[in-house]
């Protein structure tokens, strides 16, 4: 599937998990173990996923991949920059299923790691990754609210 994308199409598209982990899970001001770990588990299970460039895009070393990009900070300019450049690559390279298979595995990667931390007796999600889950949606152009009232972020997270 590499093959496909141009040398930088593709780097920026292996960078998009990166993006969902620092961007959802550090919207709280710091990315917990509970987050990293999601991630990871998320990440090792890639094979179960239906999205062939999620299985293509995730690292098949995602302990080192972690410790590559969990400092890497997103401001709100540059994710958007960044998401809506994906998104653009994503429509001139792919027919519309597998655009929309691989952004609904990216928004059910930011809801797993959205839902790994959390107090208990109160929401996994807090105000602050919910935000950034509806904002990383807006600019990759999904309406989340939609995509969560359907069953298909749930498909996607029964393989976990």
């Amino acid at each position: 599937m590499k093959e496909i994308f141009q040398e930088n199409e593709w780097n920026l598209l292996c960078e998009t998990p990166a993006i969902v982990l620092n961007s959802v899970g550090g919207a709280d001001g710091k990315l917990d173990k509970k987050e990293i770990e999601a991630f990871i588990q998320f990440a090792k299970r890639k094979n179960a996923f239906k999205s062939i460039l999620m299985n293509n895009i995730l690292p098949d070393n995602p302990d080192e991949y972690i410790n590559s990009v969990s400092s890497k900070k997103y401001n709100t300019q540059e994710l958007k920059e960044k998401l809506r450049l994906t998104d653009n690559i994503l429509v001139n390279n792919l027919n519309e299923f597998e655009v929309k298979q691989f952004k609904h595995h990216l928004v059910a990667l930011g809801m797993y790691i959205a839902n790994a931390s959390g107090k208990l007796f109160s929401d996994k999600i807090s105000d602050e990754e919910n935000d950034a889950l509806v904002q990383f949606a807006k600019f990759i152009n999904i309406d989340i609210n939609h995509l969560l009232r359907s069953t298909e972020v749930d498909e996607i997270l029964k393989h976990l």
